[in-house]
């Protein structure tokens, strides 16, 4: 019953296999001009499609490989996982811990996700700068899987992690891919091994869990019905959670926004952000626009809203991102 309540903490019990969409959630149905196409370009299966220029999802061609629900920028698409909770599960167990999808959830003990495509870079930076121990992510059976597709994006990923860190002074990678390729039902297997990664620890913290409740975080915004994204919450929880070097690397996933001099201080980018992340505020009686990294999702609806063109979005953030800046 214990490792079922941990389950439960991480993913939804009642969530099916496949993503589910909100509409409303888009950034083209948040803004006309807006022409995202990031899941477009990760379905594989033609579940997401263009109606006119908006996306139009087909539930029955979804498999469930969830490379929607990682590289959307808003949330539009929802994988069922508590990624505040995997991630406090990941820092508090002294263990190696193993990652699996829900078709390998027969794996004892393993933390479940709906599939490891759901796994985004963002979400395996903050996994890896937590984790006391290793991440063993089981990818032994993907191969046979129809949504095998995510494997080369994954691995991609996981170079493009080795490479941040290995600039960074060659901290560790702790994601490990799971190499057996042996039936699961092979008592002799190597995965026996792998997966002897500390029972007792995950069932006391189930425990833990069971008595005290879900791990919280902040996630309010400057406005009501406006909160961090997924991958901007995995990224304000671990950078609150990790080292100074681990910081570092953090920052790297974080988005900075910009204003030229071009910018008169409408309320316009404030209103257009899903997140919350710019907000128009006074100063001493002068208007300044303030930017919170630890918010920003990078979309660029600000950019593309913006009817003077001052606005620009980059990648990375230099100092702390949960730090409300004046951008002019």
């Amino acid at each position: 019953m214990l490792p079922r309540l941990l389950f439960d903490r991480i993913v939804a019990e009642n969530h099916t296999a496949i993503a589910r969409f909100s509409k409303k959630g888009c950034l083209r149905s948040r803004f006309n001009g807006n022409e995202c196409r990031a899941c477009l370009e990760e379905c594989k299966t033609r579940a997401l499609t263009l109606s006119g220029k908006v996306v139009a999802f087909d539930q029955q061609k979804c498999t469930g490989c969830m490379r929607c629900v990682s590289v959307c920028p808003n949330d539009a698409f929802d994988g069922g996982v508590d990624v505040v909770n995997l991630l406090d599960t990941l820092r508090n167990s002294n263990k190696d811990v193993a990652i699996a999808c829900k078709k390998n959830a027969h794996i004892q003990h393993a933390l479940v996700v709906p599939c490891i495509g759901f796994l985004s870079e963002f979400l395996l930076a903050a996994m890896n700068s937590v984790a006391q121990k290793n991440i063993i992510i089981m990818l032994s059976y993907c191969s046979d899987c129809n949504n095998n597709h995510f494997l080369s994006s994954f691995h991609e990923k996981i170079q493009n992690l080795t490479n941040k860190l290995s600039r960074n002074g060659r901290l560790p990678l702790k994601c490990i891919i799971e190499k057996n390729t042996s039936h699961p039902d092979d008592k002799k297997s190597s995965r026996r091994s792998y997966l002897h990664f500390g029972k007792k620890t995950l069932i006391e913290f189930g425990k833990k869990a069971a008595r005290s409740g879900q791990t919280k975080i902040d996630l309010s915004s400057n406005h009501v019905g406006k909160k961090p994204v997924m991958n901007s919450a995995a990224l304000q929880y671990a950078y609150n959670n990790s080292s100074q070097n681990d910081k570092i690397i953090l920052s790297s996933y974080f988005y900075t926004v910009r204003a030229t001099e071009q910018c008169n201080l409408c309320p316009g980018c404030q209103g257009m952000c899903p997140t919350g992340a710019l907000k128009r505020t006074d100063v001493n009686g002068e208007k300044r626009l303030l930017f919170t990294s630890s918010a920003c999702s990078g979309c660029g609806l600000c950019r593309e809203f913006c009817k003077k063109g001052a606005l620009e979005v980059v990648k990375g953030f230099v100092g702390n991102p949960e730090q409300p800046l004046h951008i002019y």
